[in-house]
């Protein structure tokens, strides 16, 4: 009897564990948290195309029916201006997550829009207004233009947050390298990503990040508009509160189990 016991235990728990590494779906954009199941995998990793540019003027919060979101105004769009100066916004698309291309809905395009960066005297980035947003969208990012920024941020609110941290690994504004780590605040996605994976002390204390951007940009001379860069998201994911039920059932099946037999 003991024997038996404990072998439908472990189908339970087989079960349960099978359940635990279901792929992930989250407004239309499947991935698997188990594609690396080696010691210290990072189980969320994406490839981007973006671009991105400096306008004169910060970027506003529009009130929509669905989500606050940010968005150009179309004197900011026409007036873009010299690398360094003003403020950093920029637009991308995802192209692969955990290395498939085939991540998304046939009718969706998963989009980043991003800015509120700026530069203090001292020529460093001041993150105190930044901001992304993820959308997942009927409308693609690319090709990429400036009119294209407020379009691309339309359908489901798929993830937002701001930046803990961003500066020039090397390079310039001109055409650098940078790395960045982004806290997750909201989105559909929310409690896929709020994992507080990362621990970095910046020099004013240990700040918890959820996710690791890197990323390059080349600006042409008298261009005020990158060329198309990649950018590279690192991070764990928690899988769906129900995959966690599922496994919460077949431990709780298994105490069932103990009570009986000591009843």
């Amino acid at each position: 009897m003991k024997i038996r016991t404990l072998l439908v235990g472990a189908a339970l728990l087989g079960l349960s564990s099978a359940a635990y590494a279901a792929p992930i779906t989250v407004g239309g954009v499947t991935w698997d948290p188990t594609y690396d199941d080696s010691p210290f995998a990072i189980d969320f990793g994406a490839g981007l195309d973006f671009q991105q540019f400096w306008t004169t003027a910060g970027t506003e919060t529009i009130d929509d029916t669905s989500a606050d979101y940010k968005r150009l105004t179309a004197t900011q769009i026409a007036n873009p201006t010299t690398p360094g100066v003003g403020e950093l916004v920029g637009l991308g698309q995802f192209k692969s997550i955990n290395g498939l291309t085939n991540f998304v809905c046939a009718t969706c395009s998963l989009n980043v829009a991003f800015g509120g960066l700026t530069v203090d005297g001292a020529g460093e980035f001041d993150i105190t207004n930044s901001w992304f947003r993820v959308w997942s969208s009927p409308n693609e990012a690319q090709p990429f233009n400036v009119n294209r920024y407020n379009e691309a941020q339309q359908g489901t609110l798929w993830l937002e947050g701001v930046f803990d941290f961003f500066e020039l690994q090397q390079g310039t504004f001109f055409n650098g390298s940078s790395n960045a780590f982004l806290s997750v605040t909201g989105g559909a996605a929310f409690a896929n990503f709020d994992t507080n994976m990362f621990s970095n002390d910046f020099g004013d204390g240990v700040i918890e990040s959820d996710l690791q951007l890197t990323g390059s940009a080349q600006f042409n001379a008298g261009n005020p508009f990158s060329q198309v860069g990649t950018l590279d998201v690192r991070g764990n994911s928690i899988p769906e509160p129900a995959t966690l039920g599922i496994l919460g059932l077949g431990l709780l099946g298994l105490g069932g189990m103990a009570r009986r037999k000591k009843a």
